[in-house]
């Protein structure tokens, strides 16, 4: 069980107090952490993170950059054994946006969640 972090904080329920979540909802908080996160920007551990933040600005060819996206992906979950990641597609979200679609096995289910670099 964990907290839910929504925007950088703590999310709070109508009573101002913090909300749980756990099982899917957890294993993808942690997922979307572990992608966001700039790999060694964390003091206590310099291995949490992904390059994917490396990525901002290419513009090149979407299938190879779908494979470099992968490969970033599956360096930054590998410490998360029960998460299998299935694929990678780049595309566009605006002039300086880069939108990743990760599709991913997680808790026995095929999912998928979207990360803006």
């Amino acid at each position: 069980m964990d907290t839910a972090i929504k925007d950088g904080d703590f999310q709070t329920n109508g009573s101002g107090l913090p909300v749980r979540i756990s099982g899917a909802q957890e294993l993808l908080q942690r997922v979307m952490f572990r992608l966001t996160v700039k790999k060694g920007s964390f003091f206590y551990d310099q291995q949490l993170g992904s390059r994917l933040y490396t990525l901002k600005g290419s513009y090149g060819n979407r299938e190879a950059l779908s494979e470099t996206a992968m490969q970033m992906v599956r360096e930054a979950l590998k410490p998360m054994a029960e998460v299998t990641p299935l694929g990678v597609r780049a595309g566009m979200t605006g002039p300086d946006q880069l939108s990743l679609t990760v599709s991913l096995l997680a808790d026995r289910k095929q999912m998928e969640l979207e990360v803006l670099i």
